[in-house]
């Protein structure tokens, strides 16, 4: 009679291709976990990131607190967001002039004529 395979197959064979399989498994598993860990940030990165963030908070609250020329051949300036508060509860008091002084405003600034002008607010 016929034996069977696996009755062919001594029992040490088998624990070592079982072995193998697992050694192969593992294999793949570090390769995998390797490639697919994020770049370390060290310290030198930390800093600098942290220097980055310094320099546009301080160059962003410059810009909040201090008045600066945008463009001058347009006239155009940045005021501290403060005094910007002040000039626009001023203006608003009559919201129909000062809607007509932002659209010139905007003409000015951007070259587009409005056509807007005449129409209501209501509307």
């Amino acid at each position: 009679m016929k034996k069977h395979v696996a009755e062919q197959i001594p029992l040490s064979m088998w624990w070592i291709s079982i072995m193998g399989a697992f050694c192969i498994m593992a294999l793949f598993i570090g390769l995998i976990r390797h490639f697919t860990q994020p770049l370390s940030a060290d310290q030198v990165r930390f800093a600098e990131r942290q220097k980055n963030l310094a320099d546009l908070t301080r160059q962003a609250q410059d810009q909040l607190d201090h008045y600066s020329v945008i463009d001058p051949a347009k006239n155009a300036v940045r005021l501290p967001i403060s005094r910007a508060m002040e000039i626009t509860v001023q203006e608003w008091g009559n919201a129909d002039l000062a809607r007509t002084n932002l659209l010139e405003r905007l003409n000015n600034l951007t070259g587009a004529s409005t056509n807007i002008r005449n129409q209501s607010i209501s509307q």
